[in-house]
């Protein structure tokens, strides 16, 4: 984050600015989601980075920020059931905030090996993540959000 960071815990922290989408990645994922950003950006694509670092403790400021984007994607290396983007969901709706939703991560057990390797094996590399979200864009446009 650089020098002059200061750590708000259960705030979330803006590393990529964009319309449209927002990518809310937690831990090993950042990376990842910075990855994808640049492959969109360079397509022509602009989305919004997010970093969570504390799940338990969602700010309502940062869920209303989500709700502003027509699509939130979460983006992890747990299981989509009860990870970061089953946390982001609950507060979302329990405070009513009404927006696309989408949760990337792990579905099934996987072997063990190089994270890279995993992370293109469980669909939730870079180039993965781009290309859900480019699908989820064409989506919107379809139907014209």
């Amino acid at each position: 984050f650089g020098g002059d960071y200061e750590y708000r815990y259960g705030r979330m922290e803006t590393v990529r600015k964009g319309e449209n989408v927002v990518l809310v990645a937690a831990g090993n994922m950042l990376p990842v989601a910075v990855a994808a950003w640049n492959r969109l950006k360079n397509e022509g694509t602009k989305i919004t980075v997010v970093s969570v670092s504390d799940w338990s403790d969602l700010h309502p400021d940062d869920l209303r920020m989500l709700g502003g984007y027509a699509q939130v994607v979460t983006l992890e290396d747990h299981n989509v059931k009860t990870g970061l983007g089953s946390a982001v969901a609950a507060a979302l709706f329990e405070m009513g905030v009404k927006t696309g939703f989408t949760r990337m991560g792990i579905t099934r057990f996987a072997p063990s090996g190089k994270p890279d390797d995993l992370y293109k094996m469980l669909g939730i590399d870079a180039d993965a993540v781009a290309s859900k979200i480019k699908t989820l864009l064409g989506e919107q446009l379809k139907i014209g959000c």
